[in-house]
């Protein structure tokens, strides 16, 4: 199917894009936090936490700004926020605690490996195609089996990338799907699975910086 057959493309662009350039420029950001702040971690005391944090709040304070614009944009475009607008918070939610849960694990390794943001720059550039931004997650194709296991695609998208589940998510309540004519609701299982795998994202990530926090000062 060429993007032709997608309705209003540049809207259904923009609605994948923006919570992806949010999401891709607080990992970058977080990642270099701990040794662009390495000059207050060596003189004061703080809670190191509050790097990665930082970071991620910034990128928000951008990401609500321009959703500000794409909301003029929607409305000149001939789409209306509806009931199903609601989800936008739980859908945000999930993702600021996955993002920072990210952060605070490629914040700590970069204090150890410089060459980690060179890494996350090429696996960023990867991610991006294999989530539904300039493409919807309809495209992933039918149902296959395999060895007698029958799966989806897109479920299976849905499982192992909770981006492509939250990109899934702000296009389905703010632009709708290939089937529909608007937006439509979005089903809670998935943002609830992706939510309990932003959770244990953050506190993996959280244990992990606090475990290795205390070696900053020496190793920056």
């Amino acid at each position: 199917m060429p993007r032709e057959d997608i309705r209003q493309y540049a809207v259904f662009f923009l609605v994948g894009l923006l919570p992806w350039q949010f999401f891709s420029n607080s990992l970058i950001s977080g990642t270099v936090s701990t040794t662009d702040g390495s000059n207050m971690i060596k003189k004061i005391y703080f809670p190191r936490e509050l790097l990665p944090t930082s970071s991620v709040i910034s990128n928000l304070v951008h990401f609500m700004l321009a959703f500000l614009v794409l909301l003029v944009f929607l409305y000149a475009s001939g789409l209306f926020l509806t009931i199903h607008a609601l989800w936008l918070p739980p859908l945000l939610l999930t993702q600021i605690i996955f993002t920072l849960g990210l952060a605070m694990i490629l914040s700590t390794l970069n204090v150890f490996y410089r060459d980690v943001l060179m890494i996350i720059d090429v696996i960023l550039l990867a991610w991006f195609f294999l989530t539904p931004v300039i493409y919807p997650l309809e495209w992933m194709g039918q149902a296959q089996t395999i060895l007698g296991i029958t799966f989806e695609p897109a479920q299976v998208m849905r499982w192992i990338n909770p981006m492509a589940s939250i990109i899934d998510g702000y296009r389905t309540v703010l632009w709708g799907t290939l089937a529909s004519d608007g937006p439509v609701g979005m089903d809670p299982l998935y943002l609830t699975r992706t939510f309990v795998t932003a959770i244990i994202i953050f506190i993996l990530g959280y244990l992990f910086f606090t475990r290795f926090k205390h070696l900053f000062a020496e190793k920056l």
